[in-house]
């Protein structure tokens, strides 16, 4: 039997959670007992093991979940019972009667417990004794020199009990020389009680065995108050004190009562002054006794070592019958049954040709069970009335018009609420949605397997956690693949089955939210105390556009902050959901036995999460080529992850290379890639970076005999800093490599060796511009580089937007920045630059300057008190406005950029630029056509260039005229898709995918 697969959550990482989960759970891992998983792989787990849980908000509905997924839950209580407050007292019953078993330290916590769970389970705290024993190395005083106590917060309280004993022993303790240690708090009145204590940090629990015995305490003290809450605490303490040298004397009460056996392994004493210092007195200056009961406390110790009391821990795991052979996330189907009525609601604004293409796909599905109800939403086009006026009268469809504006949610709460048939079940469909036949009776049917499920929700190329590549046989897959209906933790509105009992008790979308996600997210977890959300991958459609996968799901802030606030566990949940994505293995064998006949092409990058301008470059050349080429992408992380249409198919063992980064032998890595290129078998490899893989890499690639395309991104491919920051020159590497990079010159030019030698094996290189290729030819000379640009997201409709909504209220002229504001992007020239413009009355009152990104707060500061506009990070859709309220751009790089998606935005906005005379920006502006150039550093030369564009209203104007719409993502994918197929003709290993051999090795 395979070991018990076990998650941990926890509201807490202090002592209690290392005692109760990490000492225990380390133990049993390395008897190969369990297999501890993280957090975020919960939904992997055969057990959830939650500690501190039962006050945590959201605990409640999280073990549901679990629970609904076949995972058994297990609570453990350290000391904490139930409080007192009826309003408290409610969720923490319910959270406890949830879990499958409990766990606790004690019998008496036990018995308390009892009546709200019949499952409860005593799992001894214990303590691993290698790891207290490693740090004993003084060995035990004869002649006792120090008292003390060590402890948390939590026993605040239980100290205050020994200030009288403590203020009657302080002379005593002056006069024989005995030091007071205090660990883990700090009482107010200690110092004045004991001049001389010590007091002593709180520290980590794995630091805690060592300090502990640094500190040599000989009579360490354990007070106890006779309250129900420390009634339930274990005798912890006391075994802590013994594996750390010191003799206990402790409250008779309680665990230490139980524990203790007066005058053999430890002194009990009454909550009284004069109890406490009798006995802290007779062991202070008794000696035999005291190391007596030393070696008694000790021999006691070891029933309580954690190798006898984490076997208690796995016995009440196994008590619960965890499933080890469930099947992942499925939700059983227990009828087969047809499913009821239905009415299909799509919500429609200023429909579009695809909206049509929505509408004709129901058609065929309409019978007197099966219903369509359109809800047009103050449609402004007149295209959009003609379509709607071909559909009304027809059977079986329902026709509304709003008379205003009112947004998605309303427009499906109002048709949920006032169209649609009492009894019916609701499908709500987005426009741009385009279903498979028989989707209606599919859903349905699968809604009606199980009284549980709430919602259904049908996967799509582009449907949130719902997505599957777009394969153009994905329908057909559907019906031939078995398919699985798995739990989600939310639904998505592009195709959803929503039962109406589920609508009559929870009703539809909050529309206090602002975005649709939120809105879907908030309903989704409103109905999970009831009801199961799933997906069926049995039910195909396609939509518009791709999905956001390889990050997330994210919100805005404000909705973020209400989700959170209602529903502490939703992002776990979600998090939890995209890590384990149950849907990858269906992903996989869908591709594994597709019919497309697309040329697939690998895309290897050095991250897909960051957002930086490679990750983008590769994720919109995906999108622009999808029509002619099956596109997977592949790159590191923790593992090095496969992705198809944006969407995860597995991951592999992935060792990062370590100094220095050469053609170093790692074999797992090597089997890895073995594994990726066969699963995929691409005709095409197009290698985009280097950073975070061996530099041997590309040359095994290489080796292979599939065509390899390079991209130059940046300059890594000839110097680890790969933006040439401060660089004297490239071939002047000897100033640079012993200060910079810890290494020998001599390494530089091995490395650029190999990797000359594997770009000379490439079939092609390409560079985003004219400036990258030609310093690419500075250092490899006979490379052979084309240039193809970089496009950008629908440029022309950016510059329509935001001609739209371009006005000049301040009658200044705004100059702007926008990116991320670092230095290598000049944020500290133009910091100098503009308090030069602003003290010259006639420059300061003419001019403005905004700024839009991410940026330091000092930076931030510093725009404050120079008068300068910040306007915080933003978003791509934030785009058109914010272009529009620009008039110049400014660009002060520093680095020589390779192209720049920045002036790309500029002039597609319309927006002219001034920018260093430096890299990419040098080729793209042209000076006094699209804007005009300026020495990098050259701080006077910035301030005339734009003192320059402020007096001369007609340069202005030239420069605005002057400005080009740069390449759209379909422009740049048309270049590409031409040198695919150039490369995949001329390749003596160009033969279809049925005639590949498969890759044995890398050499």
């Amino acid at each position: 039997m395979r070991p018990l697969k076990i998650a941990i959550l926890h509201g807490d990482n202090g002592s209690s959670f290392h005692v109760r989960c990490q000492t225990p759970l380390l133990w049993l891992k390395e008897q190969r007992a369990i297999e501890v998983l993280p957090q975020e792989k919960a939904w992997e787990a055969d057990l959830a093991f939650l500690h501190g849980m039962q006050g945590w908000p959201g605990s409640l509905g999280l073990v549901r979940s679990l629970k609904r997924n076949g995972i058994r839950v297990v609570a453990d209580l350290d000391a904490g019972i139930l409080p007192q407050e009826t309003t408290a007292k409610r969720p923490v019953r319910e959270f406890l009667q949830s879990v499958d078993a409990l766990t606790v330290p004690t019998e008496p916590l036990a018995t308390s417990l009892a009546e709200i769970n019949t499952k409860v389970q005593v799992a001894p705290n214990g303590l691993d004794l290698k790891q207290w024993r490693k740090p004993s190395q003084f060995g035990v005083r004869n002649q006792a020199r120090t008292v003390g106590f060590a402890g948390t917060v939590s026993h605040a309280a239980n100290v205050d009990l020994l200030r009288p004993a403590l203020a009657k022993l302080a002379y005593e303790f002056k006069v024989q020389g005995i030091r007071f240690v205090c660990f883990g708090l700090r009482p107010a009145w200690l110092s004045n009680t004991l001049a001389d204590a010590e007091v002593f940090d709180p520290c980590s629990p794995q630091d805690y065995p060592a300090l502990l015995n640094k500190l040599r305490i000989d009579v360490a003290l354990a007070p106890l108050s006779n309250s129900d809450f420390d009634r339930n605490r274990s005798a912890l303490k006391f075994y802590e004190y013994s594996a750390a040298g010191a003799v206990t004397v402790a409250s008779n009460f309680g665990p230490f009562a139980e524990a203790i056996q007066d005058g053999s392994n430890g002194v009990l004493v009454e909550n009284q002054s004069d109890s406490w210092v009798r006995a802290i007195s007779k062991l202070v200056k008794n000696n035999g006794p005291r190391l007596q009961m030393l070696t008694a406390a000790r021999e006691a110790l070891e029933t309580h070592d954690v190798s006898k009391t984490a076997p208690r821990l796995l016995e009440a795991f196994e008590a619960t019958q965890p499933k080890r052979d469930r099947e992942f996330f499925a939700f059983p189907q227990i009828r087969t049954r047809e499913g009821a009525d239905v009415d299909v609601v799509i919500p429609l604004h200023n429909a579009t040709p695809r909206s049509r293409q929505a509408i004709e796909a129901v058609l065929p599905e309409l019978d007197a069970a099966h219903r369509l109800i359109l809800v047009d939403d103050a449609s402004t086009e007149s295209d959009s009335a003609s379509l709607l006026n071909e559909y009304s009268g027809r059977p079986w469809i329902t026709l509304h018009r709003n008379t205003h504006h009112r947004g998605f949610r309303a427009k499906c709460n109002f048709a949920v609420m006032n169209l649609v048939r009492p009894s019916a079940d609701v499908i709500l469909m987005d426009p741009e949605t385009l279903p498979m036949a028989g989707f209606i009776r599919r859903l349905a049917k699968t809604a009606a397997s199980n009284p549980a499920i709430g919602t259904v929700t049908a996967v799509s190329n582009n449907g949130s956690l719902a997505s599957v590549p777009n394969l153009p046989d994905a329908q057909e897959l559907s019906s031939e693949l078995t398919s699985p209906t798995v739990i989600a933790p939310i639904g998505a509105s592009h195709l959803m089955y929503i039962k109406r009992q589920v609508i009559r008790q929870y009703g539809l979308f909050d529309r206090a939210l602002t975005s649709d996600a939120a809105a879907e997210i908030d309903l989704s977890m409103r109905i999970s105390p009831g009801y199961t959300n799933v997906i069926d991958a049995g039910c195909w459609c396609r939509r518009a556009g791709s999905p956001p996968f390889r990050e997330t799901m994210k919100l805005n802030a404000a909705d973020q902050g209400a989700i959170d606030q209602r529903y502490p566990h939703a992002r776990f949940e979600i998090e939890s959901y995209c890590a384990a994505d149950p849907l990858m293995e269906y992903r996989r064998k869908m591709v594994a036995v597709t019919r497309d006949l697309r040329p697939r092409v690998l895309q290897v990058a050095h991250s897909f999460i960051g957002g930086g301008g490679t990750e983008k470059h590769v994720l919109d050349l995906e999108a622009g080529i999808s029509g002619d080429f099956l596109s997977f992408g592949v790159a590191p992380h923790e593992a090095l992850a496969l992705y198809c249409g944006n969407m995860p198919l597995g991951k592999w063992p992935y060792e990062k290379a370590g100094w220095p980064l050469a053609s170093s032998d790692l074999p797992a890595n090597d089997q890895s890639w073995v594994s990726i290129l066969n699963q995929v078998k691409p005709d095409l490899i197009h290698f985009h970076h280097l950073l975070n893989h061996p530099l041997s890499l590309l040359a095994k690639l290489t080796s292979t005999g599939i065509p390899v395309i390079v991209s130059i991104h940046d300059y890594y491919f000839f110097c680890p800093d790969f933006h040439l920051h401060n660089c004297p020159g490239v071939h002047s590497c000897e100033t640079c490599f012993p200060e910079r990079f810890k290494g020998p010159a001599e390494y530089q030019a091995l490395r650029r060796d190999l990797l000359g030698g594997s770009l000379r094996t490439a079939a092609a290189i390409v560079a985003p511009s004219q400036s990258t290729a030609n310093l690419m030819r500075e250092v490899y000379p006979d490379l052979n580089i084309r240039v193809i640009p970089h496009g950008i997201r629908e440029p022309q409709a950016i510059g329509q937007a935001a001609a739209n909504l371009r006005t000049s209220a301040t009658g200044k002229i705004r100059f702007g920045m926008i990116g991320n504001l670092l230095p290598v992007k000049g944020i500290e020239v133009i910091l100098k630059v503009w308090p030069l413009i602003a003290q010259q009355p006639a420059l300061g009152h003419s001019a403005e300057l905004h700024i839009h990104g991410a940026s330091d707060p000092l930076y931030v500061k510093r725009c404050e008190e120079l008068g300068i506009h910040y306007h915080g990070p933003y978003c791509e859709s934030d785009l058109p406005e914010i272009l529009s309220q620009i008039d110049v751009g400014i660009m002060p790089a520093q680095v020589q950029e390779t192209f720049s998606y920045t002036l790309s935005e500029f002039f597609a906005g319309g927006v002219p630029v001034i920018g260093s005379d430096y890299g990419a920006l040098a080729d793209r502006i042209e000076n006094g056509v699209n804007g005009l150039k300026v020495p990098p550093r050259d701080i006077q030369a910035w301030v005339d260039a734009i003192r320059l564009i402020i007096s001369d209203a007609a340069l202005r104007e030239r420069v605005t005229r002057g400005v080009r719409p740069p390449d759209s993502i379909e422009d740049m994918a048309a270049h590409y898709s031409e040198l695919y197929r150039e490369v995949i003709q001329r390749s003596k290993k160009a033969a279809s995918r049925e005639n590949c051999q498969a890759v044995e090795s890398l050499v």
